[in-house]
């Protein structure tokens, strides 16, 4: 069972006073509700958060420790904590941790009393020294670097418990992260199933079952630890994307017993079977002319189940500049308009925090393939031990929660890291390190170093770009796979007026306001690539309201 605290939030290691916190949430956000900010949204409000880039927060929580039985012991568990912390009980320093995307699981039993104090200490945002303000900072962290300030994020840097957070009594033996890994004959007529499930505590005589159900609640597969786990699924009904046949998805449970019968742990979930090959695009091997090369273009196309299917995508960014405030019905929101827009992949930027796990299982459910970055993105990540330590927990941890999604389809070592301004390459330790990761935990999935690579490309951005429209643009264009493009414009005026003050909405010029929503001064400081107000007077002329 799982139980919620009720926290509060104050700001330094020892707070002279707390206020009620919301978890999951943001630090940032608790104190501005404490202290009634205005909408960080609107105008240049986000810079009063500037400050609490370089504090630290406590969080505390008050309980009764429940009642165990015999063999049971009292954990925190969480999913996530951005970005790293301290984790006291009862004035007892438990565990320290590292990095947002890696779960926190402590044992409270060595510092338990009958009434409790629980704390979660959270550093301030870490910096790399010697550099400008943004995404530098982030350069030797594996903080995503996208809140360090980005052509389309404000410099506003979230921090504090920002997934799911709560008290469990967990029995004497109990499951850690498990794995159904499955192979697909050639004729997709069997699924070779094995069954990862490793048992933490006293699991010596305990008892593992592993049974699958389809989607009509038939019980097609069973197997006991006493028998063997692994085994061969007949006819499996395949994984597809919504646009290709039905994602299908059965219902697997594993379940931990004593030899008594006794439930002691259980898991509970979706697979679907399906197998993702990339390969080269015809032609492919021709570019670019010559021999011997090192590198020919890119294998980008998509092979689902057999099939080469043309992919059809957007990047999926943070639905949010705090992570923790999203809710399954934004992602389901969202899932939806790509689903109207006939999109069946999003790509999981590598600026960013991955999402949570209500993400991936609607992606799921509905059909769309997942390109998974790691949050790297746009700097020079070091080859230093410290750092490839802490990034490998990352990595290990994002792909054994992914590992079971159907729809993760590409694994990336980040987002343009191939290039002058990043400065890494092949040799970089991180991405070997990734790529390893990749290959010990999911040899199945695809890898990729980085977006883009060699026939793949970033762009183009403009509706008018010279003389030649995106409608000319495109069907001249000879990259095999376009990764990131888009057209941007002005938003509508109802839009804009929730963000710009009213005496700087017209005429547009770089007032504080529009600067601060990036729409002067972004990248290549050009107003054109974000306004597009050239554009706008070559169709319509000069606005006159």
């Amino acid at each position: 069972m799982k139980e919620y605290l009720d926290w509060e939030i104050g700001v330094g290691d020892h707070p002279d006073r707390y206020v009620p916190a919301t978890v999951p949430g943001a630090c940032q956000l608790d104190i501005a509700r404490s202290e009634q900010y205005p909408d960080w949204h609107y105008a240049d409000n986000y810079r009063q958060f500037r400050w609490m880039e370089d504090v630290r927060f406590a969080y505390r929580a008050r309980f009764r420790a429940p009642e165990r039985k015999a063999g049971e012991s009292l954990w925190l568990v969480s999913k996530g904590v951005d970005y790293a912390c301290r984790i006291l009980l009862n004035g007892k320093e438990l565990a320290t941790h590292e990095g947002a995307m890696s779960p926190i699981e402590v044992c409270l039993e060595e510092a338990l009393e009958a009434e409790n104090l629980l704390e979660v200490i959270v550093a301030e945002a870490p910096k790399k020294n010697g550099v400008p303000e943004g995404r530098e900072q982030a350069a030797d962290c594996c903080k995503p670097p996208v809140s360090y300030g980005w052509d389309w994020h404000p410099r506003l840097i979230p921090s504090g418990i920002w997934d799911e957070t709560f008290l469990e009594v967990r029995a004497r033996a109990s499951l850690g992260p498990v794995h159904i890994r499955y192979t697909l004959s050639e004729d997709f007529q069997e699924a070779r199933l094995a069954l990862d499930a490793p048992v933490s505590g006293e699991g010596n005589d305990t008892l593992l079952t592993f049974s699958l159900f389809d989607n009509r609640g038939n019980c097609v597969f069973l197997r006991t630890s006493d028998e063997g786990l692994d085994g061969t699924l007949r006819q499996p009904e395949l994984w597809w994307t919504w646009d290709q046949g039905n994602p299908y998805l059965y219902v697997y449970k594993i379940v931990l017993t004593d030899r008594n019968g006794q439930v002691l742990d259980r898991r509970v979930g979706h697979i679907g079977f399906r197998r993702v090959r990339l390969v080269m695009n015809e032609g492919a091997w021709d570019r670019p002319a010559g021999s011997p090369k090192s590198r020919s273009d890119a294998p980008v196309q998509v092979e689902l189940n057999g099939r080469r299917i043309f992919v059809r995508g957007a990047n999926w960014v943070a639905p949010d500049v705090f992570p923790g405030t999203v809710e399954p019905a934004r992602y389901q929101s969202l899932t939806d308009l790509a689903l109207q827009a006939n999109f069946n992949l999003l790509r999981g930027w590598g600026g960013c925090l991955p999402g949570k796990d209500a993400f991936y299982e609607m992606c799921d459910a509905k059909g769309l393939l997942v390109w998974q970055e790691f949050p790297l993105s746009c700097n020079r990540y070091p080859d230093a031990e410290d750092y490839l330590n802490v990034l490998e927990q990352e990595a290990r941890a994002l792909v054994t929660r992914l590992w079971n999604h159907p729809c993760l389809a590409i694994w990336c070592g980040g987002n343009e890291l191939f290039n002058a301004w990043s400065g890494m390459d092949d040799q970089a330790l991180p991405l070997r390190l990734l790529n390893k990761i990749c290959l010990d935990l999911m040899p199945e999935i695809p890898f990729l170093a980085t977006s883009p690579l060699c026939g793949m490309a970033h762009g183009n951005y403009l509706f008018r770009d010279g003389d030649r429209e995106i409608f000319q643009w495109m069907p001249a264009a000879e990259n095999t796979a376009y990764v990131e493009f888009g057209v941007p414009s002005l938003a509508p005026q109802e839009a804009l007026a929730r963000i710009i003050p009213p005496e700087e909405l017209f005429p547009v010029r770089p007032t504080d306001a529009w600067v601060s929503h990036h729409a002067f001064g972004a990248w290549d400081g050009k107003p054109e690539t974000w306004l597009t107000l050239e554009t706008l007077r070559f169709y319509f002329g000069e606005a006159r309201s």
